[in-house]
């Protein structure tokens, strides 16, 4: 801010009650992350096993998070895409289906973590947040797909994973930088 002071004015006399809210970017978590709460990693790989990511493919989009509590009630992942990317929602019949797992409706992925099942899951535009009511000590991952929509280099903002309504309670992950290339 460039002037970093507020004054408040109003009537002598009275009994003022005010709440102040500021709402900015943490600019000083972007290179690092943070975890207040909750350690968290994010990756994305592409479902054909290359390196590249051209226009067109379908990544697999992997949140990792493990709570520093026992548990902690009320969580949510929220997932901001880079611009390049767009959720691939299974829901909708028209999305070509992702590609599909043997075990995708066990408690545990092959890698042995526990699978974070959302409660309420909303697929939008330009993030994906994923809900859950209740969330135990451990390592946990969640996973959706995406898919390569145009080619360039793209700022991959923080996924933020917290509790709902402590908002101390958090992590995140350090901002990223994704590279999709054109289709020879």
């Amino acid at each position: 801010l460039k002037n970093p002071a507020t004054k408040l004015s109003g009537e002598k006399g009275r009994t003022w009650l005010y709440q102040l809210e500021l709402t900015y970017p943490r600019l000083d978590l972007a290179p690092t992350g943070a975890a207040q709460g909750f350690k968290v990693t994010r990756t994305i790989a592409n479902t054909d096993g290359s390196q590249e990511i051209r226009v067109g493919d379908m990544v697999k989009v992997t949140v990792q998070l493990e709570p520093l509590a026992q548990s902690t009630r009320y969580v949510v992942i929220d997932d901001p895409l880079p611009a390049g990317l767009v959720a691939v929602n299974p829901v909708f019949k028209t999305e070509e289906a992702a590609p599909e797992e043997e075990d995708r409706f066990d408690y545990f992925s092959p890698e042995g973590l526990m699978r974070f099942r959302p409660n309420h899951l909303e697929m939008r535009e330009d993030r994906v947040l994923a809900f859950r009511d209740w969330v135990y000590h451990g390592p946990q991952v969640f996973e959706y797909y995406a898919r390569a929509v145009c080619e360039g280099t793209f700022v991959h903002p923080a996924t933020k994973v917290s509790a709902m309504y402590a908002p101390l309670v958090y992590g995140c992950t350090p901002k990223g930088e994704i590279t999709i290339k054109a289709r020879p």
